[in-house]
C-alpha cells in the first residue's frame, strides 16, 4: 500500500531515520504527544518498518519503538532520505506537466499552421483563376481589335 506523504510527511520521517542513524532508536509514547501527532508518527513507523528501514519495529497503540537502522536504510537516508524521493517525484510530476502542456501548445500551433496553408492554398487559387480570367479577357479584347480592323 503506497502513502502519500506531504513535504513535511517526510522531512519527520527522515528525522526519525536521522535519530536511528545516530542514537540507534526511536521512541515515542501517546502520552508525549497529542493523538493526530502520534496517529501520523504510527504511519511513519509503519511505513519505516514495511520498507524494512529499520532492524526492529514494534508499533502498538501503547508505543512506537524502532531500534537500529538497517543497511538498505543507511542507504536510503545516504540518498537523500524521503525528502529527497518527495521532491524528485514532485519534478518529475511538474516536469510531466510542462510536457503536456507544450505538447498541447505544439499541436495547436500545428493546427494553426496547417489551417494557414489551406488558406494560402485557397487564395492562391483564387489568384490563377483571376490570371486565367483575365489572359481570357486580354485574349477577348485583342481578338476584337482585330476583327475591328478586318471589318
Amino acid at each position: 500500500m503506497r502513502i502519500d506523504f506531504t513535504l513535511e510527511d517526510a522531512k519527520a520521517i527522515d528525522h526519525i531515520l536521522d535519530d536511528l542513524k545516530n542514537k540507534g532508536q526511536f521512541l515515542l509514547e501517546p502520552e508525549s504527544c497529542e493523538a493526530s501527532v502520534f496517529a501520523r508518527y504510527t504511519a511513519y513507523a509503519n511505513h519505516l518498518a514495511d520498507n524494512k528501514y529499520v532492524k526492529t519495529s514494534h508499533v502498538k497503540n501503547y508505543g512506537i519503538s524502532l531500534y537500529g537502522l538497517s543497511l538498505s536504510g543507511l542507504d536510503f537516508i545516504n540518498r537523500g532520505g524521503l525528502t529527497a524521493q518527495f521532491l524528485k517525484e514532485q519534478q518529475k510530476e511538474d516536469i510531466a506537466s510542462e510536457i503536456e502542456r507544450l505538447t498541447k501548445e505544439n499541436l495547436e500551433l500545428q493546427n494553426n499552421e496547417l489551417k494557414y496553408k489551406d488558406k494560402i492554398r485557397a487564395q492562391e487559387s483564387i489568384i490563377r483563376w483571376w490570371q486565367v480570367a483575365t489572359a481570357i479577357a486580354g485574349l477577348l479584347g485583342v481578338l476584337l481589335v482585330v476583327l475591328g480592323y478586318i471589318l
